[in-house]
């Protein structure tokens, strides 16, 4: 605007409005003015700019009305005269049409019972912030009603605790709490787990302006069931003196905590796994190796002895006698060789074997498999101390076979003893039922000890005590089967004892 500059006014409006400084103000303040005057209207430059037109354009009220409010001028009319007969300025909204077509939103204010002056403001941009202010909230209240977390804010003064201003989303689905129930309580905080509740504090009250919060934490929901949440909030100064708002939302985390913890006991349980058929493999092959060389260390007496024969065979000057010798000895040596086929057979069996547990009478089986192998031999004595109704769970064939065994050790080792006694029975260990065969025959030297359960393996000499080696490895491996361990002690000439396990039985 250039300023000073006289506005042509016409003749009866110039002597109300007074002096030449006071038209040039009038003509040069910012404010939009508009002067009616009975019929005539007059526009200062603000009012111009306002609504596009030119002060020549609009010089009676008709022609105000028409032009500036076409659909309302006479609701417009009537607000005017209105004010004018109130004799009082009213502020008032209405919506104006600009010369170009467009619309402004005013806030005006009429005055006056002979010169009316109305006082323009536009506050378009403001309304409009205003709508979209109103949109943003709508459109946050609504997201907040529709998701699965819930949102806060709160405030607080100086170094009083915070108070809740605000509560949204999915607040009570999460905390079983209604808002007003948690506003009644003065913050959220009162929810929080008593474990929780001071390290969380202490976090948001040594939030300054701007920064962030994040934190992990219990809840106690009204129906006394704890939950996980995650919560992320921001720090603002708030509107007052020592005001600070926090801004914040917070998501039920409590099945991702559990998966986390599910995830980490498999972890674990997959490292203890993994650990454990590591150690298994490494036992197996150290096993594999040792049976392998046990196996070609027991195979080669006979085929050496096969091959030995089979050429004095073909000695054209053996006499008759001669070579039936030799042929019982083939004889002899096929049988060895078919008994170590068949035990290597029967250990592979045994790992594969599909096991059917049930309660088995050990006791019972001890008394049979005793009864049977003296049966052979009925001229021994032999005292027996078998313990009664010793009942454990296992699978009742390949049972039989460990005890048959154990008993049959116990038989032939004390063979050269004078007053042989054989005792079965139960014990426990570390809250473990372990099971014994004891006998008091010729024992062993428990240096050697680890070559008992090796197949083919004899701590003593087979014209001794003859046997193949393969009774206590099948033991070992039908123990194994059974998620069980064995194990003896002995001394030479002071019996030995085998003690084992059959697993969780």
């Amino acid at each position: 605007m250039n300023q000073g500059v006289m506005m042509d006014l016409p003749v009866p409006d110039i002597a109300r409005l007074g002096s030449d400084t006071l038209r040039t103000i009038v003509e040069n303040m910012p404010i939009a003015a508009v002067f009616i005057d009975g019929e005539r209207v007059y526009l200062n430059r603000a009012a111009e700019e306002l609504t596009g037109y030119e002060r020549q354009e609009i010089g009676l009220q008709d022609e105000w009305y028409h032009r500036i409010f076409p659909d309302g001028h006479e609701a417009a009319r009537a607000l005017f005269e209105d004010d004018r007969a109130a004799g009082f300025p009213v502020l008032r909204e209405l919506v104006i049409r600009r010369k170009d077509g467009s619309t402004r939103t005013v806030e005006f204010a009429a005055t006056g019972s002979g010169l009316t002056i109305c006082i323009m403001h536009d506050i378009t941009e403001r309304k409009q912030m205003e709508r979209s202010l109103r949109e943003s909230e709508e459109r946050y209240r609504l997201f907040s009603a529709l998701t699965s977390d819930y949102v806060y804010s709160c405030s607080r003064r100086g170094n009083d605790p915070y108070r809740v201003v605000w509560l949204g989303g999915a607040i009570e689905t999460i905390t079983g709490y209604t808002p007003e129930e948690i506003a009644a309580k003065g913050c959220w905080l009162q929810i929080v787990y008593p474990d929780d509740v001071a390290r969380i504090s202490e976090g948001l009250m040594r939030l300054a302006p701007c920064d962030t919060h994040a934190a992990e934490f219990r809840i106690v929901r009204k129906d006394g069931t704890v939950r996980w949440v995650h919560e992320v909030c921001r720090c603002l100064e708030g509107g007052r003196p020592d005001e600070l708002i926090l801004f914040g939302t917070s998501q039920d985390i409590t099945l991702r905590r559990q998966q986390d913890r599910d995830i980490k006991i498999l972890n674990e349980n997959l490292e203890h796994l993994v650990t454990e058929r590591t150690l298994e493999l490494g036992r197996i092959n150290e096993e594999l190796a040792s049976f392998s060389y046990a196996v070609t260390h027991e195979l080669r007496a006979p085929i050496a002895r096969l091959i030995g024969f089979s050429k004095a065979l073909t000695d054209e000057t053996l006499s008759a006698g001669e070579a039936r010798f030799l042929a019982e000895r083939i004889s002899v040596a096929s049988g060895q060789l078919q008994g170590v086929v068949d035990a290597i057979l029967m250990l592979s069996r045994l790992s594969k074997v599909e096991l059917s547990l049930q309660p088995v009478d050990l006791s019972g089986i001890v008394r049979q498999k005793i009864a049977c192998k003296l049966a052979e031999h009925p001229d021994r004595q032999v005292a027996l101390a078998i313990a009664p109704d010793v009942v454990a769970v296992a699978d009742p064939a390949l049972i039989e076979v460990c005890i048959e065994n154990l008993v049959g050790n116990a038989l032939k080792y004390t063979g050269q003893t004078t007053g042989t006694r054989i005792e079965f029975g139960v014990t426990e260990q570390h809250g473990q039922r372990v099971f014994f065969v004891r006998d008091n025959g010729a024992g062993f030297d428990m240096d050697f000890a680890e070559k008992l359960f090796v197949p083919f393996q004899r701590l003593h000499r087979e014209d001794e005590f003859p046997g193949m080696g393969i009774g206590l490895a099948t033991v070992e491996r039908i123990i194994d089967r059974h998620h069980g361990r064995i194990w003896a002690k002995a001394s030479v000439g002071g019996g030995a004892t085998f003690y084992f396990t059959l697993g969780d039985s």
